[in-house]
């Protein structure tokens, strides 16, 4: 399987750097994309000079950006795009995990996180399952800054991503569980933005931790 790695960032350079080291953490190949938002805090510098792309215009919604960084992937040609935040640290094998999940997973199954999240009221726990060997909880929603899609998908997402906007995982998590599929979370990597906001200024939603030993992920 032909995976293709794309990381948004937008002013987190610290944050940043963490993520692109942790990704390292695999010994499976990937093709990676880097594409700057239009940061002002010297993370696109950083990327330029990584041979990544900078956002030159005045849209720097995460919508925009994230199918800005699909685009470049899909130059590569891959079998499986996996769009990254900025503030994600990957774990040991994260890759070889993620690739043996979607390997085993049903056709019905539209997106995979690396990250499991905390519930919150509109991303309920609906199961849990193995493929490939992963333990991976079954969500009502994904958070946008985290998906991983079979690439031959991304005519129908892209179709539902706005692209003036950061409101948008919610609307399409749902709409494609309308359609018949399925969502999914895998613990590959820890969110250590937690508590940071970039596109929006609400308070910071607090949701209730997930009994990992419960849902088997212990």
């Amino acid at each position: 399987m032909k995976v293709a790695v794309a990381v948004l960032s937008y002013n987190r350079l610290g944050l940043w750097t963490r993520t692109l080291d942790s990704l390292k953490r695999t010994d499976y190949p990937f093709e990676m994309v880097l594409y700057d938002n239009g940061s002002t805090d010297g993370t696109a510098e950083k990327v330029a000079a990584l041979g990544g792309i900078c956002n030159q215009t005045d849209n720097h919604w995460i919508g925009h950006g994230f199918r800005e960084c699909t685009r470049l992937a899909l130059e590569h040609e891959p079998d499986l795009i996996l769009l990254s935040g900025d503030d994600y640290e990957y774990k040991e094998g994260w890759l070889e995990k993620l690739v043996a999940f979607w390997e085993a997973a049903p056709a019905d199954v539209a997106l995979c996180s690396c990250h499991i999240y905390e519930v919150f009221r509109w991303n309920a726990i609906l199961g849990a399952e193995t493929f490939g060997q992963q333990r991976a909880l079954r969500r009502q929603t994904l958070a946008g800054d985290n998906w991983s899609f079979r690439s031959a998908l991304w005519s129908e997402i892209e179709m539902l991503i706005p692209d003036d906007g950061h409101k948008y995982d919610k609307d399409v998590s749902r709409t494609l569980t309308r359609r018949g599929c399925k969502l999914y979370e895998l613990d590959l990597a820890t969110h250590i933005g937690a508590g940071h906001r970039i596109w929006t200024h609400a308070p910071v939603a607090v949701g209730k931790p997930v009994d990992r030993a419960a849902w088997g992920l212990e």
